[in-house]
C-alpha cells in the first residue's frame, strides 16, 4: 500500500488518520479514485467518523458508527449533495463464503444498503437536492465490487 499524505489532500477533512490496515487500504483506494470524482463534483470531502454520530438500523434500532462519511456536491440547476456512509471491513469479519452477508457484521452492510431506499431525508433546502447513497462494505479483496457500486451510484 502506498502511503497517502492526508495533510496535502484537499478532499480529506482531517489532517491525520490512524486506522486499521483495511481503512488504510480504503484511503489509498479513494486517493486513486479521486480524480474521477473531480470530473463530476465541485466539492469532495471524506471525513473519518471518530464517534461523532451514530445511525440506527431499521430492523432493531441497533447503533452503528460508520467509519467514513463522504460528501459530494455537484452543481447543476440547483445544487445536488450526496452523502455516503462507508465502512471498511477486514477479512476477519467475513462469513464462510468469504463475504459479509451472513457474518456477525452482516446486519450493518444490510442496513447500509437499505439506507438509500428506506431513509427519509426530510430536508427542505431551497434549490438543493440531497441524497443518501448506499454502498457495500469496502474490503480490499472485494474492492472491485465496491468500485463498481461506487461508479454506478455516483459516476453515472
Amino acid at each position: 500500500m502506498k502511503d497517502v499524505n492526508l495533510a496535502e489532500k484537499d478532499w480529506y477533512a482531517q489532517n491525520e488518520f490512524y486506522g486499521t490496515d483495511e481503512e488504510q487500504k480504503f484511503i489509498s483506494f479513494i486517493d486513486g479514485f479521486i480524480e474521477r470524482l473531480k470530473t463530476r463534483y465541485s466539492d469532495i470531502a471524506l471525513l473519518r467518523n471518530e464517534k461523532f454520530f451514530q445511525v440506527f438500523d431499521f430492523d432493531e434500532g441497533r447503533p452503528f458508527e460508520p467509519d467514513f462519511i463522504m460528501i459530494l456536491k455537484k452543481r447543476n440547476k440547483g445544487i445536488s449533495i450526496y452523502q455516503i456512509f462507508i465502512e471498511p471491513k477486514g477479512n476477519q469479519f467475513k462469513d464462510k463464503q468469504g463475504r459479509f452477508e451472513n457474518s456477525k457484521e452482516g446486519w450493518k452492510q444490510k442496513f447500509l444498503l437499505e439506507l438509500e431506499n428506506k431513509a427519509e431525508t426530510d430536508l427542505k433546502l431551497k434549490n438543493k437536492d440531497f441524497k443518501l447513497i448506499a454502498l457495500p462494505f469496502y474490503n480490499e479483496k472485494l474492492k472491485k465490487e465496491f468500485e463498481e457500486a461506487l461508479e454506478n451510484k455516483i459516476l453515472e
